[in-house]
């Protein structure tokens, strides 16, 4: 991205490199020169595509997360795991009710049963 393209961005970094010369006293002579063209060079190297796409992955994985974590998708993940984990231990679950039947008896250990 060219620095020229982003208008606001270019006047706010101007202005940041004012300040800078300026704090240091060094506006209008040869080390404010040489601190110009270090600012004027670190500003037209930096890559600002590469942050814009850093910074927009950051916040999709934060609201993928959030979703998943805290919104309506932890209810969804919630429902499949559970439904998942039903038809792997217990196969007389509802959703098995087509493929098996239950048991005629129930089988109790001799060690539980009391009667």
């Amino acid at each position: 991205m060219n620095i020229e393209n982003v208008p606001l961005i270019r006047f706010e970094l101007e202005n940041i490199r004012h300040q800078i010369k300026s704090h240091l006293g060094t506006a209008g002579s040869e080390l404010g020169e040489m601190i110009d063209k270090s600012i004027q060079r670190a500003i037209s190297d930096y890559d600002f595509d590469g942050k814009v796409i850093n910074i927009t992955h950051e916040i999709m994985t934060e609201e993928i997360e959030n979703f998943f974590k805290h919104g309506p998708g932890r209810d969804v993940v919630k429902a499949t795991i559970a439904e998942t984990l039903n038809k792997a231990f217990n196969p007389y679950h509802e959703y098995d009710k087509s493929q098996h039947e239950p048991p005629d008896e129930t089988i109790v250990s001799p060690e539980l049963d009391r009667s």
